[in-house]
């Protein structure tokens, strides 16, 4: 018994009860709680501060409300908060909680001195949960939680976020657990912030993503009613769903899921927001987006990769080659703890395939010499400092023996000028590359701040507030530079990798 109740698996398996989805003739039966791939998985790898993108529908916000109630059960002096996004939810979660104390076996009923109706509380512990929806006068300040559990944050009114965020983080202790968890929603706000930030590591949330397949239940077999009257035989897959199959092994039943899901009849677009496949274009943009969805969907499909070796803080796609030219564009910033990071992204001139990135927040003494030794290690490659805000010029210093920087013709200082006139230059260059497959990006937060780019009304072309756009401009930078001294080039057709 003892070890059952301190382990989550086993503890909802053999004690806990929840709703069956409805039988044929749309009875519902309890069932015990035993837990799905996502379930498992949270289970035996949440830390003290998580933060989950998921589809809907997958038992996540079930799993979390069944492992705090384990320990409420088992913990004297426990003290918990759940807020979800809207009141339907709240009732739905508080309904779930009775059903599991009231399924407990005997022994294990505690008394329960319930103080309201959104709460639950064991008299002889002192243990419990309270339960509310994000639109009440609740903040979590009154008193120490042992667990935060905040369901669907993505879609909290954005008046109230920082409001509740601030008195929950501050009421758990760092011995406490919080779960932040929810379907993405924009590509802006506190939870896209948080979980760029900590995917960035510059926060102790742990981050989870969960894509669509991992729930056994999203898919259609040949005939279903619900398949689109194409797709009611065989398939014949698309490139992109051949990807989908070769590197994550979906089978056709889930391809004809996710046609019939995906279709303008059902989600259509809004099918990459509701049921991710990916932590980057499942952040529909707030705006509108600059760079073509389809040519960002086709890089991350084909180009992305993890790196194949990291040094001092430089990832490497591909080695330097003996006889190849390289360029660099460089984005430097003050290196402030919280600010711009400064980005050096280097590319192959012919092919402009990413090859390396270093990205830091860096001082410019520090971040020239890594500059240089980039430079000097990618066969004396053309580098191209932003010299737009002054930091620029302070990398130049730093680059004065160094033997091949981009300078404008006509121009008496190295360097490349972002103003009213280049800038549009480089948006356009970068745009029409990715579009024609001109351009190939390996790295995953270039792409994502190239996702993020958009216009943000009265003219504004960027990204949304807590988003960076520095390994976007570094690239742009090199490709742009590419494009105007092309003394390297003649471009063969892109290979693909996957």
């Amino acid at each position: 018994m003892r070890e059952i109740l301190q382990d989550d698996v086993k503890f909802c398996a053999n004690f806990l009860k929840i709703p069956a989805k409805p039988d044929i003739q749309g009875a519902v039966h309890l069932v015990p709680m035993i837990l799905n791939r996502v379930q498992q998985y949270l289970a035996t790898h949440r830390g003290l501060r998580n933060i989950i993108v998921k589809p809907r529908q997958v038992g996540v916000s079930t799993a979390i409300l069944a492992f705090n109630f384990r320990r409420i059960l088992t913990t004297p002096y426990l003290r918990g908060l759940l807020i979800a996004h809207k009141d339907e939810v709240t009732m739905m979660l508080l309904d779930r909680l009775n059903i599991f104390y009231d399924n407990l076996p005997p022994p294990l009923q505690l008394p329960t001195d319930r103080q309201s109706q959104r709460e639950l509380r064991f008299a002889t512990l002192n243990s419990g949960i309270h339960i509310e929806t994000a639109s009440a006068r609740v903040t979590g300040r009154s008193e120490t939680l042992g667990f935060a559990h905040l369901s669907e944050p993505a879609h909290w009114a954005p008046e109230r976020v920082d409001e509740l965020m601030a008195g929950i983080d501050e009421a758990v202790p760092k011995t406490g657990v919080e779960d932040k968890e929810s379907t993405p929603k924009g590509n802006s706000g506190y939870f896209y912030e948080l979980y760029q930030a900590s995917k960035r590591e510059e926060t102790p949330y742990k981050t989870f993503f969960f894509p669509w397949w991992w729930d056994k239940d999203y898919r259609l077999e040949r005939g279903n009613p619900l398949a689109l009257p194409s797709d009611k035989g065989i398939l014949t897959f698309t490139p992109e769903e051949t990807y989908l199959i070769n590197n994550f092994a979906l089978d056709e039943d889930q391809i004809r899921w996710r046609r019939f899901k995906s279709s303008k009849n059902e989600l259509g677009e809004l099918f990459f927001q509701e049921y991710p496949e990916n932590d980057i274009d499942c952040w529909l943009s707030t705006g509108t987006l600059i760079f073509d969805a389809v040519a960002l969907r086709q890089q991350r499909l084909h180009y992305i990769q993890k790196p194949m070796r990291e040094e001092d803080g430089i990832l490497y796609w591909r080695l330097p080659v003996g006889g190849q030219s390289y360029i660099i564009g460089v984005d430097p910033a003050l290196g402030l703890p919280n600010g711009d990071f400064s980005v050096a992204s280097v590319f192959e001139s012919r092919s402009c395939e990413q090859v390396a990135i270093y990205r830091a927040r860096i001082g410019a003494d520090l971040f020239g010499e890594k500059v240089k030794y980039l430079g000097k290690r990618y066969n004396n490659a053309m580098i191209v400092v932003e010299t737009t805000g002054g930091y620029g010029e302070t990398m130049l210093r730093m680059l004065t023996d160094y033997p091949n920087l981009y300078q404008d013709v006509g121009n008496t200082k190295p360097g490349w000028s972002t103003n009213t006139k280049t800038r549009p230059f480089m948006i356009s260059t970068y745009a029409t590359a990715l579009r024609s497959d001109g351009i190939m990006i390996h790295d995953e937060v270039t792409l994502q701040e190239s996702q993020d780019f958009q216009d943000l009304g009265e003219g504004r072309l960027s990204v949304p507030r807590g988003s960076h756009d520095d390994s976007l401009f570094a690239a742009m930078l090199a490709l742009t530079a590419r494009q105007v001294q092309p003394q390297h080039i003649t471009r063969p057709r892109p290979v693909r990798y996957h």
